[in-house]
């Protein structure tokens, strides 16, 4: 559409030109435009309303991904991203491996160590940062009868550490938090979100309800306990609908690769130095992998949808500018034909209002037919955009309205120079000309 709206405003000011030049300014101004011929002018009108269409086309785009980028930064993400690091550390074990009570006491003493940091005002760890997913696992209900093969009820799983919330800001609705009381040699607890109670508790009674889940390490029995109800925390993406999450203290799901979360009063990637420097002196052979402000990995996910925006938007001023110089070049070249016309009317007795109201009605009617065709081919076409969009509809009453105000605003801006130089015609220069 962007080429093509570029290669119609091209045609449409090389045909003038062109004109101009085999003729001369004189012979079109004597001439009256009789000479030219309906059919060049028909040309000339058809490629404005060509142009308005592209515009209209190319703005509503633009306009739909712009409202739904800014839907996109609107979306509550479920905790505060403002202040926190993260960074990512795995220990050389596998997955799962008897030393796993090596993997609690290290990320134990690794996070109260960065909370003793300056600057630090809380940390912890999970698997992973709330940007992240965890992993699917299926586990059932001990109040209810075991599902058939296949069918168990199914959830993210996430081991964090004690004060994963509390560093994330994501408020435990119901219930309690985790405690350092939680670990090995305690009874199993989870805390599970509002999806999760939305899903499989109608009457949104979880606490006290426990569940049964393999235990892949031996680190406890394999039943644990809702303590805890937190708020949806949107890891799977902030345009994605939260799915069912179940919380696990690491002490009792004790996994070996998690991710560092350190609160700060100040620039998160101003710590960044010291907490590889901790790493390194805790366990030199670990490195520390994906380190970045939690706010900078948000502003990456939504970073394609900020280009795209950007880029039709380029595409669609260029197609706006394009259909006003073209409305622009048709009505002068109109004006300039029947200045002739003008002159005797205006000797007449015309008033200089209709004059400038006949021309501005010219111009408008050009820009109210390309309105008419350009706004159905937007419908049509906009379900290219449909993946693209959150919070938005494709036929959003908004996007559509303020794209008709700002293409009549620049018809109608287009149509006033003309109007105007066809009411300084002297008639006494005209009928001379003639």
């Amino acid at each position: 559409l962007f080429c093509s709206s570029l290669l119609v405003g091209l045609v449409l000011g090389v045909v003038p030109l062109l004109q101009l030049r085999d003729g001369g300014l004189g012979s079109v101004l004597r001439d009256g435009g009789r000479g030219l011929g309906a059919g060049r002018s028909r040309l000339r009108k058809g490629l404005v309303v060509v142009q308005v269409s592209a515009a209209v086309v190319l703005l509503m785009g633009a306009g739909l991904l712009t409202r739904s980028l800014g839907e996109v930064l609107d979306v509550d993400p479920g905790y505060r991203p403002e202040g926190l690091l993260t960074a990512r550390v795995a220990m050389p074990t596998p997955f799962v491996s008897p030393e796993w009570a090596e993997h609690v006491t290290f990320f134990r003493d690794l996070t109260e160590a960065i909370e003793n940091l300056p600057g630090v005002t809380m940390a912890a760890a999970g698997y992973w940062d709330p940007a992240d997913p965890g992993w699917n696992n299926g586990f059932s209900f001990e109040s209810r009868p075991e599902p058939e093969p296949g069918r168990n009820p199914s959830a993210i799983f996430r081991p964090v550490t004690p004060g994963y919330f509390e560093t994330i800001a994501a408020p435990i609705l119901r219930g309690r938090g985790f405690t350092p009381a939680d670990d090995s040699d305690a009874l199993g607890v989870v805390i599970v979100n509002e999806a999760f109670v939305r899903r499989y508790f109608v009457d949104g009674e979880a606490l006290g309800e426990r569940l049964t889940y393999g235990d892949l390490w031996g680190a406890r029995p394999p039943d644990y306990e809702i303590i805890g109800v937190v708020q949806d925390v949107r890891f799977t993406g902030v345009v994605n609908t939260p799915p069912p999450a179940v919380y696990f203290p690491h002490a009792q799901q004790p996994v070996r690769e998690m991710a560092l979360l350190a609160r700060t009063n100040g620039d998160p990637n101003a710590l960044l130095p010291q907490v590889r420097a901790l790493v390194a002196s805790m366990r030199p052979d670990l490195p520390l992998d994906f380190a970045s402000s939690l706010e900078h990995k948000l502003d990456r996910v939504s970073s394609g949808r900020r280009f795209l925006a950007l880029t039709l938007g380029m595409f669609a001023l260029t197609a706006l500018v394009l259909a006003g110089l073209g409305l622009y070049g048709v009505l002068s070249f109109m004006v300039a034909r029947r200045t002739h016309e003008i002159g005797v009317r205006l000797a007449v007795g015309a008033h200089h209002g209709r004059v400038v109201s006949e021309v501005v009605r010219e111009g408008l009617s050009l820009v109210a037919l390309g309105l008419a065709i350009g706004l159905p081919v937007a419908y049509a076409t906009s379900g290219v955009l449909e993946s693209l969009l959150f919070g938005v509809l494709l036929t959003d009453t908004v996007t559509a309205a303020s794209v008709l105000m700002v293409l009549a605003l620049v018809g109608g801006l287009a149509c006033i120079v003309p109007a105007l130089r066809a009411t300084r015609v002297d008639p006494l220069v005209a009928l001379r000309a003639e």
